[in-house]
């Protein structure tokens, strides 16, 4: 074999590790953070979820107020838990098609 493709080879080889390392590995349903109660967000029980009660709680990337008025779909100031119950978390996309650029 030639040192030019043994060096190939190499380079190859290290390409692949390199890309898929970058490569997200996939999710699986242990990794995902249990979505809370509504019960557990309304701090004082009176069914009613004000932006303060709301910020208490850890969510991701940390935007409570923009999160809070997607939820609030009547725009009333407070989460009900029909609003609450009705709200669908945005997801992003599933890629199961990605492939690292070469």
């Amino acid at each position: 074999m030639g040192t030019w493709m043994k060096a190939g080879g190499v380079c190859g080889l290290l390409m692949s590790a390199a890309f898929g390392a970058l490569a997200e590995p996939p999710r699986s349903h242990a990794d995902k953070p249990e979505r809370p109660t509504f019960s557990s967000l309304d701090v004082d029980g009176d069914g009613k979820m004000t932006l303060e009660e709301f910020s208490q709680h850890t969510i991701p990337h940390g935007k409570h107020e923009r999160v809070f008025t997607h939820i609030d779909a009547d725009a009333d100031g407070v989460i009900s838990k029909t609003e609450f119950d009705d709200h669908k978390p945005k997801r992003p996309p599933k890629n199961r098609d990605y492939q690292p650029r070469p």
